[in-house]
């Protein structure tokens, strides 16, 4: 393990820091005052869940920015030497929380690139085209390379997992929901030759301009180096 936190004795030192011994900051969007982020008790905030464990969590909500993202950076320095790592969390959408029609939701990018042409990136998807509730694992290098069509739990704690494989020929990501593997690639380009300050987006918020309130919970963080 690499790092690991339940968020008990974390607070938050800015706008889009938290008191954390890694790299990380929440990337807030565009709009300025459009999306926040706080440690929540599970009674401070209108229809708050209960922390997964202990009595704190931490809540993330975009009202009119596109995006609240929660980044850990230089993945591939926290988990070297190896080249593959493995991060579980749980998470929580709330009750009532639904895609718009016709539309998508991202919950989480397991991996992007900073440097320019920002490849590899791979994004777990919620979207709604055709009116089909479905799960993408998306990369603008590679395209959707596979789906799941289901939503995972709404308005409960589930546990959001996911593994990745960086290789520019032999990649390979998986995603657990619950600890059912839902998503699954390989042979796929999951480092590429440039831009290798890489980072990993636990949480995620993005797609919601417009959109009206939208929020996500994360609790019990957990980052490890090599394979589950």
């Amino acid at each position: 393990m690499k790092y690991a936190t339940d968020f008990e004795n974390i607070i938050k030192t800015s706008s889009t820091t938290l008191s954390m011994s890694i790299s990380h900051e929440f990337g807030l969007g565009a709009v300025s005052g459009g999306a926040r982020i706080w440690m929540d008790d599970g009674s401070s905030e209108t229809n708050s869940p209960t922390p997964h464990s202990g009595s704190r969590c931490v809540g993330m909500e975009t009202t009119t920015s596109e995006r609240n993202e929660f980044n850990i950076y230089s993945i591939q320095n926290l988990v070297s030497p190896s080249t593959e790592y493995y991060v579980s969390e749980w998470l929580y959408l709330p009750v009532g929380w639904t895609i718009p029609s016709s539309h998508w939701y991202s919950i989480c990018a397991d991996l992007q690139a900073l440097a320019d042409p920002y490849l590899p990136r791979s994004e777990i998807i919620l979207n709604n085209w055709d009116n089909i509730n479905k799960i993408d694992l998306g990369t603008v290098a590679n395209g959707v390379v596979d789906t799941y069509y289901s939503l995972p739990p709404i308005g409960q704690w589930f546990k959001f997992a996911y593994y990745v494989k960086l290789s520019t020929t032999a990649g390979i990501i998986k995603v657990w929901i619950n600890n059912e593997e839902i998503l699954s690639a390989s042979g796929i380009d999951t480092w590429g030759a440039v831009g290798r300050a890489m980072l990993t987006t636990v949480a995620k918020i993005y797609g919601g301009e417009g959109k009206g309130t939208l929020r996500l919970w994360v609790d019990d963080l957990s980052i490890y180096s090599g394979a589950p």
